[in-house]
């Protein structure tokens, strides 16, 4: 089995456990189309903590991939600490559901979280007592 097969196959795996329908080509397009950062523990997450990390996320993948501009970038890719926990928001213009992963200090997944609140195309949640620093992804 080729790594982008382990790796269809564990997002096929994890898409049924959260009760996703799998498209089996669409997987296998999108998962292709993600290139070689998919198989790189470092690069298959983003720091929200470090500006550098999310204005390379922002121009590589959002504007260049995606082909999105203007305003939305920001609001594309937000992570807000108050203090007293954590806002996590991201942009998708066709998702009907966004789910929150979170890993511990060992990249392990941990905590899967089904983001309620999605206005003008934004998903996004308030985890009080989180800190920065938390690893997470979408």
């Amino acid at each position: 089995m080729s790594k982008l097969d382990e790796k269809i196959a564990t997002y096929s795996k994890e898409m049924t456990k959260l009760g996703i329908p799998v498209d089996a080509a669409l997987l296998r397009a999108v998962t292709k189309g993600c290139g070689p950062s998919i198989y790189n523990n470092d690069s298959e997450t983003v720091s929200a903590s470090d500006k550098s990390e999310l204005d390379r996320v922002k121009k590589n993948f959002m504007q260049k991939k995606l082909g999105l501009s203007g305003d939305d970038l920001d609001a594309g890719i937000a992570y807000d600490f108050d203090g007293d926990g954590v806002n996590f928001a991201v942009l998708s213009q066709h998702a009907t559901r966004m789910t929150l992963c979170l890993f511990d200090e060992a990249g392990k997944e941990y905590l899967l979280i089904d983001l309620p609140e999605n206005d003008g195309h934004v998903w996004h949640c308030y985890i009080p007592g989180m800190r920065p620093g938390q690893q997470y992804g979408y």
